[in-house]
């Protein structure tokens, strides 16, 4: 679903078990996280309060999280030498370059403009997870042991978020929407004989009006398509506001620093 509300939005509880989250909203959903045979996922503890933050600042739609395969791990080893077959002999232990965690993925819906709000598919680097696991010596359980598994966990969806707020508010459309925009605002301002000290207020306060504009274009094109199946002012809610013309580099700030400070997945005792 593409709706930033759902019925029992407004009574999230702050952490629920992992596998209860589907019974409180509908607007964050876990997959397949390729969790260990024999953990209890029921350890993990999900912040749905700071999902939802995160969701109305940055303008998401509904959050996925999921497992995927990553990239194999990257080793760099120390040549000591060259025997007498003319090989390269090594020494020392490998070091291992880390892979990131996730990627944060979004999807607009298709039949909507870059106002509307868009689906975030945060996948989960399930193997570099394990490797960080297995390589630290905090987690006498390993896999298994259910604050590896909450830290890592948390660190792949804050990372995915972060990335997520920049591909929903940061993108070719909408930087050539902002350059179309303040280009066309400050050509009739310079046009009309103002000078560059009134020019740029100008363009800075006239251009917000303007993509404000643009948010009732897009709800009239989805009438005109029957595709709007909400009114109006339910729409005009629902899309996304900002006091840039084009990219909302404050809704990305807004929804980065919150998804960096936030903690979002837990472990229960």
């Amino acid at each position: 679903m593409t709706e930033l509300e759902s019925p029992t939005d407004s009574k999230l509880p702050r952490l629920v078990s992992l596998p209860e989250v589907s019974e409180y909203t509908d607007n964050v959903v876990f997959g397949n996280l390729g969790l260990p045979v024999g953990f209890d996922d029921e350890r993990l503890q999900v912040n749905l309060r700071a999902f939802r933050r995160v969701q109305r600042v940055a303008g998401l739609a509904t959050v996925s999280v999921v497992s995927a395969a990553g990239e194999r791990d990257q080793f760099d080893f120390n040549i000591s030498g060259v025997d007498a077959d003319g090989a390269a002999t090594m020494r020392g232990a490998a070091k291992r370059h880390k892979q990131p965690l996730s990627t944060g993925n979004t999807q607009f819906p298709a039949d909507t403009t870059m106002f509307d709000n868009p689906d975030v598919i945060i996948k989960v680097n399930t193997g570099e997870v394990e490797a960080r696991t297995q390589t630290s010596e905090k987690y006498k359980k390993g896999l298994l042991d259910p604050k590896a598994q909450a830290r890592f966990l948390d660190k792949a969806v804050r990372r995915g978020l972060t990335e997520a707020s920049w591909h929903a508010n940061v993108d070719k459309f909408k930087i050539g929407y902002g350059l179309r925009t303040y280009g066309m605002f400050a050509g009739l301002a310079l046009l009309g004989g103002s000078d560059i000290e009134r020019t740029v207020p100008f363009v800075l306060g006239a251009a917000p009006v303007l993509t404000n504009l643009g948010v009732v274009i897009a709800i009239h094109e989805r009438y005109m398509r029957g595709t709007q199946t909400e009114g109006g002012l339910e729409t005009w809610r629902r899309f996304r506001q900002t006091f840039f013309a084009g990219c909302a580099f404050d809704r990305f700030l807004g929804g980065a620093g919150l998804a960096t400070n936030s903690k979002f997945i837990k472990s229960r005792s």
